[in-house]
């Protein structure tokens, strides 16, 4: 049996920060000003910012495998004081980087900024993942898409050299009209919270490429759902209609659902309220 060559997986995140371009949002504005106004209005970004901070970071910050790149694609013209909190907020990720692109299409900006990442040395492998601001992944998703990748699934990919491993086990976060926040487990298939695409190194920026919700159309998908896995924020703010895409109910039996966050996700679900609290007091 010809021995296989050593497998690398170089693991790369992509988030959108509240990035002015074309497409990507579902919201229509007339015009470039009106988008520019929508997006960078001081509430919506202090908002932004709440679900960003005590959500998404949490997990990317103490993730139990530190090897992976954190990729944050702005706008920029993102204002003065919202780039320094973003860099701020982003200061003690080493993993975490922060590329200002020009209004352009969404999909190319997000293109551009990966290309621009550096190249992985040795990695044979990428494991490619998009992250809204307001959703997080679980503190072993970086560990997991290595020993899964690793355990067999190498060889799958190999038919078509695209594979996507999916992790639809997770919990939406239902923000109510008085910031409160309601936990719902679900199983949501394709959502972009754990969900990966595997390519080869010459495909390392193409994540864009695939529309999530249509890849198992472009290539063959792995689900894996034994552990939660993804947190998804559903609330006002929403581009997509998130609070519809809710997939279908897994029962927790006695399992504690803060208890999950805060143990699979480092989500401190007081802390987020406080947050979002703070933020609609302006």
């Amino acid at each position: 049996m010809r021995q296989q060559s050593p497998l690398m997986l170089a693991v790369t995140c992509v988030c959108r920060f509240s990035y002015l371009g074309e497409g990507g949002f579902q919201v229509a504005h007339e015009t470039q000003a009106d988008r520019a106004a929508f997006l960078y209005d001081r509430k919506r970004l202090m908002h932004r910012f709440a679900w960003f901070e005590h959500v998404t970071l949490p997990a990317i910050r103490n993730q139990t495998d530190p090897d992976f790149t954190f990729l944050v694609v702005t706008g920029d013209s993102l204002p003065d004081w919202a780039m320094a909190r973003l860099q701020a907020l982003l200061d003690d990720i080493p993993q975490a980087r922060i590329i200002a692109m020009p209004p352009m299409r969404h999909r190319d900006a997000c293109q551009q900024a990966m290309a621009m990442l550096p190249p992985v040395a040795d990695a044979t492998h990428y494991a490619l993942m998009r992250l809204d601001d307001d959703d997080a992944v679980a503190l072993d998703m970086v560990a997991r898409l290595r020993w899964d990748f690793g355990s067999g699934l190498r060889q799958l990919w190999a038919r078509e050299r695209l594979l996507a491993l999916d992790y639809p086990r997770g919990v939406l976060l239902d923000q109510g009209a008085d910031d409160t926040i309601q936990l719902d487990p679900r199983i949501l298939p394709l959502a972009t919270a754990a969900l990966a695409v595997v390519v080869g190194p010459a495909r390392r920026a193409d994540l864009f490429q695939f529309a999530h919700y249509k890849l198992h159309g472009r290539m063959t998908v792995v689900s894996l759902q034994d552990e939660a896995m993804f947190v998804r924020g559903v609330h006002g703010q929403n581009d997509s209609n998130a609070s519809q895409q809710r997939g279908q109910p897994w029962d927790v039996e006695d399992l504690d659902l803060a208890e999950l966050l805060r143990d699979r996700f480092a989500i401190d679900v007081p802390a987020l309220v406080a947050a979002l609290r703070a933020a609609s007091a302006l």
